[in-house]
């Protein structure tokens, strides 16, 4: 723990979401939610990003701890979360999980995805999940400086046009590309300079089934549709929870229709979503 930083313990674990309001305006604090595998120097870019004062507390309903704190970019007020490591949104460990519902739930208005940019070509399938949720995405290209060494070069310039997502290259812990940082961070809040994300697109069959759901899903989300229905795919419970919810009048349907789609693939079809989407990363 850094002892230069005051840190506020916060146990109280009922809470609906993360410090939502403002106490001063008694207004919902706008979330800028970091993301990235462990060990990809997410915290110190957290750190960077937050200056001297954080929020520890649990997520509501766990034991994980959430860091958390605060920065004024443009003017506006933000909350910026660390979240736990995750390397897939289809959550294994409770840590994953709570970063997945950060994303589901909390209503972020950026998703700063932090790789480690020596190993991005293991990293960017969780990008493309990633941008499939229609959150803003900023890609963090951080320890850029070790990259050479390992034989990586990177242009950061078309990896941006390829995926349509701004793209920064950063040495979080030497604060290199913090200032690039915050104008992505400003031009995504202004929308300024931004282009469209890429579509992903996976095999006819899968696609067909995606249709086939979302056209159907009436409820109101926070993330698109078609990332929902993607990790429902993989029989992720929370989801389907939620489905059961909201979806009540279609979800027997919807059970169908992924029945028959697992039994078109020879492959388990968690493992078939993975391998397409590591294919179409492998292109980028």
């Amino acid at each position: 723990m850094n002892l230069l930083k005051k840190i506020e313990r916060n146990s109280h674990a009922t809470q609906k979401t993360i410090n939502d309001l403002d106490e001063k305006s008694n207004t919902i604090v706008k979330k800028i939610i970091i993301v990235g595998n462990p060990n990809v120097g997410k915290s110190v870019l957290f750190n960077n990003l937050t200056g001297s004062y954080v929020n520890v507390s649990n997520y509501p309903g766990t034991s994980v701890e959430v860091t958390n704190g605060r920065k004024k970019i443009n003017n506006i007020e933000f909350q910026i979360i660390d979240t736990p490591g995750l390397y897939s949104l289809s959550s294994i460990t409770e840590e994953e999980r709570v970063t997945k519902n950060f994303l589901i739930n909390e209503n972020p208005r950026i998703v700063i995805h932090v790789v480690d940019a020596k190993n991005i070509d293991r990293m960017l399938p969780l990008t493309l999940q990633l941008i499939e949720t229609d959150i803003p995405i900023i890609l963090v290209l951080n320890m850029m400086d070790e990259a050479p060494k390992e034989g990586v070069t990177i242009n950061i310039k078309l990896l941006e046009k390829k995926l349509g997502i701004p793209v920064v290259g950063a040495v979080s812990i030497s604060k290199i590309g913090m200032d690039t940082l915050l104008k992505k961070i400003e031009q995504v809040i202004l929308k300024k300079n931004v282009r469209s994300p890429i579509k992903i697109r996976y095999s006819q069959k899968i696609e067909k089934a995606i249709n086939q759901i979302t056209d159907k899903m009436k409820g109101y989300y926070y993330v698109s549709k078609r990332a929902l229905c993607l990790l429902y795919f993989k029989d992720d419970k929370d989801i389907k929870n939620i489905f059961k919810t909201k979806e009540r009048e279609n979800f027997q349907e919807f059970e169908n229709t992924v029945k028959a789609l697992r039994f078109h693939y020879s492959n388990i079809l968690e493992y078939e979503l993975a391998m397409q989407i590591k294919e179409i990363s492998n292109a980028y």
